[in-house]
């Protein structure tokens, strides 16, 4: 499924994803918002395991790629709506919201409406700055509460005969923040 998407825009590894579904116990009962749809790697995987998933985007053409990327996987849990995700969308009481944008924390009120008390919110940055800001304002917001911002490293191995090495590149890809929402 992963593999097969047309690409516009640079979607997240597969180990992040599933992190995704590992730390907030996404299920087929889960409904998904999620924002910064790009090509809809994060969105369309997730709706596999999800009830549903509805994605935003600002960007016509990364809107109409998503639509055609889930028709062509069959997926029929998925709506994918052009819109800014900072201006506010009429969803309610979603389980997991995922944000890929570049400034997360003016996203907050929305989440905040969007959320159901005891959802996740799953935060994916490129930059370490962008996720120091995030919780940061997290921090500031009495419905929220960060517990956990990490990077998902990724390193291979050279395994020839007896020669057993850690290859010396490691991918790296993003940050990612989750939060609770607690109140």
């Amino acid at each position: 499924m992963y593999k097969q998407i047309e690409r516009g825009a640079q979607i997240p590894m597969l180990k992040d994803i599933v992190s995704v579904i590992a730390f907030t116990g996404l299920d087929k009962k889960s409904i998904v918002i999620d924002s910064g749809a790009g090509s809809g790697g994060m969105s369309l995987f997730l709706a596999h395991y999800a009830k549903q998933v509805t994605t935003y985007d600002i960007d016509k053409e990364a809107v109409e790629l998503v639509k055609k990327n889930a028709k062509m996987l069959g997926l029929k849990n998925v709506k994918v709506k052009e819109g800014d995700i900072y201006r506010g969308i009429t969803e309610k009481n979603a389980d997991v919201f995922t944000l890929d944008v570049p400034n997360p924390w003016n996203a907050l009120g929305t989440v905040d409406k969007a959320l159901k008390v005891g959802g996740f919110l799953v935060v994916y940055v490129p930059q370490l700055t962008q996720s120091k800001d995030f919780v940061t304002a997290v921090n500031n917001h009495p419905n929220f509460i960060a517990f956990r911002t990490m990077e998902n490293l990724e390193r291979s191995w050279e395994l020839d005969g007896r020669k057993c090495r850690p290859n010396s590149r490691m991918q790296h890809t993003g940050f990612m923040t989750y939060v609770r929402k607690i109140k």
